[in-house]
């Protein structure tokens, strides 16, 4: 395992960094059985532990939080540098100690050799209980798990597996879905905002794929600029992707207040795109972020599962009807062929 351990705060800490990380060593390369033959050492993690208000409010008696990566994590920030994450709000609120855990296969901790068939909640799980084992006899305060999203989800199938590593867990935005194109979706999505907002938001998809030749123009030119390409999907189901996410996209991080300022057919394409990558960029969907995002995608293909998306309204206009469930979106190889399992 690839750790990285940042103490901050007492004395005390300072002191027992060789003898955590001598403890970390020996437990982070375990053996992870499922069956006889399903064994694993991979890296996985890079962890952070710091205080919250400063070294006067840091102890070994204080509550621990660990705090769960999300799909970002498997990003470069402008600089170059890995995400890493920030300061999460239970360790906040509770000024703890946190420990920042990297989720399996997510860069950088992607292992050389890639067993994909390894990248399951309950090794997930496991990756994080094997932690609680190194770090709990450290720390006697309450323990919280924590995430966000993904790391939400990886929060709560740890304490599935887990229940009594953790006093309590608090997942933020941490959807359960039911198969690859779970229909529930539909019908939570279709019933948000008034019915004239989401007439605009169909009418503004297809208005997207109507204008396709400049949308691909606009595509193009923000790739580049951002040293990215389309290579692994192709510019065109990168497009038609961003297009079926877009209202799911809008409610999830925008609201009513936006529906006036959506473009018609009237509005130029420059203000079309304008708009469109502003709210759902097709650049979501370039090599460098399927490749980031591949082991979600992964998981949601084998038993995470996935939201359905409504594309009635564009049939016309799709050249990659039913295109939007994640194993579209696993780069094929070998061993990578994903088959549904509802653990």
């Amino acid at each position: 395992m690839h750790a990285i351990y940042r103490l901050y705060g007492t004395g005390r800490a300072r002191a027992t960094r060789d003898r955590l990380s001598r403890r970390v060593a020996i437990d982070s390369w375990p053996q992870r059985r499922r069956s006889g033959d399903d064994r694993c050492r991979i890296p996985i993690f890079r962890h952070g532990i710091r205080p919250t208000g400063g070294s006067s409010r840091w102890g070994f008696d204080a509550p621990f939080c660990t705090a769960r990566s999300s799909h970002a994590q498997g990003q470069k920030r402008a600089d170059g540098a890995w995400y890493v994450g920030v300061f999460r709000e239970p360790a906040q609120l509770l000024e703890a100690n946190q420990l920042w855990v990297e989720q399996r296969f997510f860069y950088p901790s992607r292992p050389e050799a890639e067993e994909w068939s390894q990248l399951t909640i309950e090794q997930a799980a496991t990756d994080h209980h094997r932690l609680v084992e190194a770090f709990r006899p450290l720390y006697s305060g309450k323990w919280i798990s924590s995430g966000a999203s993904k790391g939400g989800m990886t929060s709560v199938y740890h304490r599935r597996f887990f229940p009594d590593d953790v006093d309590g867990t608090i997942a933020y935005v941490a959807p359960h879905s039911s198969g690859t194109s779970d229909p529930r979706y539909l019908d939570f999505v279709a019933n948000l905002g008034e019915p004239d907002c989401q007439t605009k938001l169909k009418d503004f998809q297809r208005e997207v794929l109507i204008r396709r030749g400049a949308m691909k123009d606009f595509m193009g030119a923000m790739a580049s600029a951002h040293g990215d390409t389309f290579e692994l999907l192709g510019e065109d189901k990168a497009l038609e992707t961003a297009v079926l996410e877009f209202t799911f996209t809008f409610w999830q991080y925008f609201d009513a207040t936006r529906c006036a300022n959506i473009p018609t057919a009237m509005s130029t394409d420059a203000d079309v795109w304008t708009f469109f990558s502003e709210i759902c960029s097709p650049l979501l969907w370039s090599d460098k972020q399927v490749l980031g995002f591949e082991p979600y995608y992964w998981q949601a293909a084998v038993q995470l599962g996935y939201p359905a998306v409504e594309e009635s309204h564009l049939a016309d206009l799709l050249q990659y009807p039913g295109l939007d469930v994640p194993s579209t979106y696993v780069v094929p190889g070998p061993g990578k062929t994903p088959t549904f399992d509802r653990f």
